[in-house]
This record gives structure tokens, C-alpha cells and sequence, in this order.
């Protein structure tokens, strides 16, 4: 899933990395789309394009998946947001269901098995995007494959706190070493600094987005 125009009006300097501030246009103030949403949904927005600038306007087509990497209270309506036009998505849910990982419903039973390989590569390509540390990708997708459901569930409940505990990429354990080490069972610590609040990393004032 992506937002809607990321590159004509997220203008970041590729090789710079990623960028520590986006824009949000003013003129969403008379954006008939934006009116449409309500207080909660637009601090939602505004998160899903923070997350988004980690990926250059990529995020998981999940929206649990979305709530524990943008730290939200509760998912997303990625519905709503794709049918006023913020997002686009491959998926192709049926009417009234909520997006989460393209599920293929009463599929043939020779297609089940292509079905299945679908879901685990959308799985992992949510690790992929969360881990947001581009090495060996081959490989860990080939572990990744073999992990039982057990072991992706427990990753996806700890990977957003483990990241929180390293925000800077560079520090993270390579994602191959992640996998094969079974790293998702290790105790996680969270850094605090001297007045014992969080050490999380700094986010700019915003400034503009647009639709």
C-alpha cells in the first residue's frame, strides 16, 4: 500500500536517507476529503504519512500492522482513507471489509496453495518494511518461510518494540541474524535517559501535505 502522489509532493534528497520532518500542505484546510475525516482519523493520517517517510511512501497493507508501528490507540480505517483518495492499494478486498492481507475468500482448491504463498509473502514483506534494514532479503525471506505461524505472530506483536528500543537502523541486528537467532524471544530494553522518560527518537514541526 502506498500514499497517493508521495513523490510529487515529498521532495526528500534520496541520498540523504531517511527524512527526519513532511510536509503537510495548509491547503488541506479547504480539502473537501480532509473535512471528511474526523479529529481522530486526521492524527491518524498524519502518523501513517510519519511511518510512510521510513519507505519513501510505502506501509503494510495491515492496518493492526499500521497501529503497532505508528504507535496508534487502535487500527487505522484504511478503507476510509482509501476510498477519500490519501492511499492506493493492490488489494481488492470485498465491499465492507476491512483491508488486511488481500484474503482470497472461497478460492478454488487449486489456487489455495498460490493463496497461501500470497499470504506468507505479503507477511513477510510487512517484516520486510518494518525492519527497514535492507540486507541478505533472499535469505531471510527463504527463513522466513520456514518459521511456523507461532513465531510470525510473536514477531509482529515484538518487532515494533524491539525497533523502538533501536531507532537508529545502523544499530539493529542484521534481519538474517534477527531470524536465525530467534531474536523475537529476547528480553527488550527500553533506552531512558537521566529524567527517565523514553529516548525516543526527535520528530521536526510539520509543515505541509497535501492529497
Amino acid at each position: 500500500m502506498e500514499i497517493n502522489n508521495w513523490d510529487k509532493w515529498q521532495t526528500f534528497r534520496k541520498d540523504r536517507g531517511t527524512p527526519p520532518w513532511i510536509k503537510v500542505y495548509r491547503n488541506l484546510l479547504s480539502n473537501e476529503q480532509w473535512v471528511d475525516l474526523t479529529d481522530s482519523e486526521k492524527g491518524q493520517l498524519i502518523s501513517i504519512w510519519i511511518l510512510a517517510a521510513d519507505k519513501n511512501g510505502q506501509i503494510p497493507d495491515n492496518p493492526k500492522m499500521i497501529q503497532r508501528m505508528a504507535m496508534l490507540e487502535s487500527p487505522p480505517n484504511i478503507n476510509k482513507f482509501i476510498e477519500l483518495g490519501f492511499l492506493s492499494t493492490t488489494c481488492q478486498p470485498p465491499v465492507n471489509q476491512a483491508v488486511t492481507d488481500c484474503p482470497q475468500l472461497d478460492a478454488p482448491e487449486e489456487s489455495r496453495a498460490e493463496t497461501e504463498q500470497s499470504k506468507i509473502d505479503s507477511r513477510f514483506d510487512d517484516f520486510w518494511i518494518m525492519y527497514d534494514k535492507n540486507v541478505n532479503k533472499p535469505k531471510c525471506k527463504a527463513k522466513f518461510e520456514r518459521l511456523s505461524k507461532k513465531s510470525v505472530d510473536t514477531i509482529f506483536n515484538t518487532l515494533p518494540k524491539y525497533i523502538n528500543s533501536t531507532p537508529d537502523k545502523q544499530f539493529r541486528k542484521a534481519p538474517l541474524v534477527y531470524l536465525n537467532n530467534d531474536c523475537w524471544n529476547d528480553e527488550i530494553v527500553i533506552p531512558t535517559n537521566k529524567s527517565g522518560f523514553n529516548n525516543q527518537p526527535s520528530t521536526s514541526s510539520y509543515r505541509d501535505f497535501p492529497l
